[in-house]
């Protein structure tokens, strides 16, 4: 016999949730983890980030207190107090605390990196352990672009940089997706010259490129240099400081920086775990799955940043529950991707869910787009957040809505709106409909499914008088 009915490896989203489905179900369940419980998320990555920059938003909103007609004076900040209390929230949700759960859920935990010797065992550091079904749920590390000299010169990711004792005094962020954009808020809210860089023509090279403008501007407001369609080429060190040197159109130019961060994005954490033993198929963009999430190996199925899919740790948890009921159904879930929020958690948010207006032409809709500003809202007036848009894409053939944009304060919150809308088939006209307090942020999605509704064809600056 098996030691266990289902071995799932990696601690992280994906991991539990699938450990916690399979034991729900009856399974004897190990759970394997060569880290720290939880995984990326809440250790070095999402919870520490947000902590940050809700601490750096609250020192830009008292610095800019004046406006509200209230005097802030001496505004200042310890930053050993911020990583402190930073520390403290990361450890109430993770260690101990997921230990506990693990045992009153009856889940064996194991510490150590497994290999694949078989597609019935692996090799935890000199152990061997069977299971009748393996979950892999190894989660993804950074990605570190071929910069020339980047290695000898030094730099930090993500991981370093939610542990700093000491701001740099100068930064350059290599990488405008959703981790650059964040962190260069960090920095340069708390004083760090900060410089972008994107190798792309627009940050968050998968939002919608308006929203995208809008964000360029609004962080260029902020101080922050923003450099897009420009590559990193090589990083250099002189006088104790780091030299990056990079490619564009126009020539040449460099940054003269005291740090460099990597923020490039993520690739699948695979290499450890000798898949070709278990005849698992994966390539650098990950394991294959098909859409019950199993793989080329009749016995084993993947969950989360893994599978290469998607890097949220909602569609870790999501891919992770249903991997862990299909590891011991009879009849297998099926994933559905059709409506998948996303959020850049930067201030003002940005946050979208199904379609962007481009993809929406390419697929060949007949595309109606509503909008409406922030400006435009009492709440957002009041609350001094003018900065904002909510954009919606439909169909105008059938009225359906096929995807959603918001740049503006709570566009994380807001966004949910329009995804239980498109979960529920509704209209863009009934969605008009739905009556919406006052004065409220979320107005604007009424407003701009109101605009989807009335105004076929219209150019951009016809929209909104």
């Amino acid at each position: 016999m098996n030691d266990f009915n289902v071995i799932v490896i990696g601690g992280g989203s994906a991991g539990f949730a699938a450990a916690g489905r399979a034991v729900d179900g009856g399974a004897k369940v190990a759970l394997i983890e060569s880290d720290k419980l939880g995984g990326a998320c809440p250790n070095n990555a999402c919870v520490p980030t947000k902590i940050l920059l809700g601490a750096a938003k609250l020192l830009d909103d008292m610095r800019h207190a004046q406006a509200f007609g209230i005097d802030a004076e001496k505004i200042s900040f310890d930053f050993k107090r911020v990583m402190a209390r930073k520390n403290a929230i990361v450890d109430q949700l993770t260690g101990e605390r997921l230990r506990r759960v693990l045992d009153k859920r009856g889940i064996s935990l194991f510490a150590g990196r497994a290999a694949f010797i078989s597609d019935e065992a692996l090799d935890l550091d000199g152990q061997i352990l069977s299971a009748d079904k393996f979950i892999i749920a190894t989660g993804s590390i950074p990605f570190i672009p071929p910069v020339r000299g980047l290695g000898e010169a030094g730099y930090i990711t993500n991981k370093e940089a939610v542990n700093l004792t000491e701001l740099p005094e100068s930064i350059a962020i290599v990488g405008g997706g959703s981790v650059g954009v964040e962190f260069s808020q960090i920095f340069s809210r708390f004083g760090s010259k900060t410089t972008l860089i994107e190798a792309g023509q627009r940050l968050l090279g998968r939002e919608d490129a308006e929203i995208a403008e809008l964000l360029r501007t609004y962080l260029q407001e902020q101080g922050i240099d923003v450099l897009t369609g420009v590559e990193a080429a090589s990083v250099a060190v002189s006088s104790g400081r780091k030299v990056v040197r990079m490619t564009a159109p126009a020539g040449v130019r460099e940054a003269i920086v005291d740090e460099v961060m990597i923020a490039a994005g993520r690739i699948p954490a695979v290499e450890d775990l000798k898949l070709g033993a278990a005849a698992v198929k994966y390539d650098r963009r990950g394991v294959e799955v098909d859409d019950s999430l199993k793989t080329s190996a009749e016995n084993i199925w993947a969950c989360g940043d893994v599978t290469g899919k998607f890097f949220y740790t909602h569609m870790a948890a999501y891919q992770g529950d249903i991997a862990g009921f299909n590891a011991i159904a009879d009849e297998p879930d099926r994933v559905d991707y059709a409506v998948v929020p996303r959020v850049t958690f930067c201030d003002p948010e940005v946050a979208g869910v199904g379609l962007t207006e481009t993809e929406a032409y390419e697929a060949g809709f007949d595309v109606r787009i509503g909008r409406m500003p922030y400006r435009y809202l009492g709440r957002a007036l009041v609350a001094g957040e003018r900065r904002g848009l909510v954009k919606l894409i439909a169909d105008g053939s059938n009225r359906r809505i096929l995807g959603g944009r918001i740049i503006g304060a709570q566009a994380g919150e807001l966004i949910h709106e329009i995804a239980v809308a498109m979960k529920a088939g509704m209209s863009v006209d009934a969605l008009a409909e739905v009556v919406h307090a006052y004065p409220t942020l979320s107005e604007g999605i009424e407003a701009a499914a109101a605009d989807a509704a009335r105004s076929p064809g219209l150019l951009d600056e016809e929209r909104i008088a």
